[in-house]
């Protein structure tokens, strides 16, 4: 931050929901006066615990690892690419053709999501 936005009042900042994210973190990593000129300017903004862009990458490549590469040798990265261009056009063309829906359902004061084939 202070190399590359020295002049910014704040800095948002983008965060999963790992433990070690947070503002705790700096006074660990810094001596306490550096740390706190750091977190006055910051902004940390959480990505929802469930659901989020990262939850979704994830489940992408467990996919991917469990369909199309777990106890396979590849013998050119080439090779490695063609396979996993080719399972990826699968996915879209099947995913095409049974597009996912939110089902949103309310009980009590929790909302739930799920999700289902249509």
């Amino acid at each position: 931050m202070t190399k590359i936005r020295p002049d910014a009042e704040k800095v948002k900042l983008v965060c999963d929901n790992l433990n070690v994210h947070s503002i705790g973190t700096f006074y660990e990593a810094f001596e306490r006066s550096l740390a706190r000129s750091l977190v006055k300017r910051l902004e940390i903004i959480p990505t929802p615990k469930h659901g989020s862009w990262l939850n979704i990458a994830e489940n992408e490549l467990s996919a991917l690892t469990r369909q199309c590469v777990h106890g396979r040798r590849f013998g050119t990265i080439e090779k490695l690419r063609n396979e996993v261009a080719t399972w990826a056009a699968h996915c879209n063309v099947k995913q095409k053709e049974r597009p996912m829906a939110i089902h949103h359902r309310r009980r009590s004061n929790k909302t739930r999501f799920t999700l289902s084939q249509n």
